[in-house]
């Protein structure tokens, strides 16, 4: 199927930053039809509900490879959450633009520093961002970073990636110092193709 052929490509990729940005621009357009209607992709939809359950107030909250703001339009339906998103691709932040539930968009790369100080967000969330090929367990420690004290950090990683690509390793390195363990789960994650992911929720100490 033609969406496969999508997600095989971008995660083949390798996490060059250059040619993720020309093929999600490339693909903003169809982006949320293809993920929703053709793979069932639910990973907005949960992490939304987990940030929703487990923030201690209302934000401010970062969305991590926020893409065309599918994470903010299922947060929006627990409340006004000020949200700030950032991502690779200006055609992907140009569609969540105009969806109108951020505060802020940026274009910045998850595989460099995020450009924020310490401490700035309540919440840090982060759905299909994680995964082979595109963004990997050493970048954990950025969510972690920008979030504040008390804060919580929900994010998604594909349960095929999960141990493959040492994930549990990292999540374990990063609570050592700085974070807490709440959950790490498998759920459901592309429901029309029968994969899961692991949700993994940390409270920031």
């Amino acid at each position: 199927m033609a969406h496969q052929t999508d997600l095989d490509r971008v995660t083949s990729l390798g996490g060059d930053a250059a040619r993720l940005r020309k093929f999600y621009d490339n693909w903003a357009s169809d982006y949320d039809r293809a993920m929703a209607d053709d793979v069932g992709f639910i990973g907005p939809k949960l992490v939304a509900g987990a940030l929703a359950k487990h923030l201690p107030a209302m934000g401010p909250v970062l969305d991590v490879g926020c893409g065309t703001g599918m994470l903010a339009v299922e947060l929006a339906r627990h409340g006004r959450y000020p949200m700030d998103g950032m991502d690779l691709s200006p055609g992907m932040l140009a569609h969540a633009r105009k969806r109108g539930h951020y505060r802020k968009l940026i274009e910045a790369n998850a595989n460099e520093r995020f450009p924020f100080p310490d401490g700035t967000f309540l919440g840090v969330a982060s759905s299909g961002v994680f995964t082979t090929g595109h963004v990997g367990p050493e970048r954990l420690a950025e969510l972690v970073r920008v979030a504040a004290p008390g804060g919580v950090i929900v994010f998604t990683v594909r349960a095929d990636a999960y141990l493959k690509d040492g994930y549990d390793g990292q999540i374990a390195k990063t609570l050592t110092d700085h974070a807490t363990l709440i959950s790490d789960g498998l759920a459901p994650y592309h429901t029309r193709e029968d994969f899961d992911c692991r949700l993994c929720i940390l409270r920031r100490r």
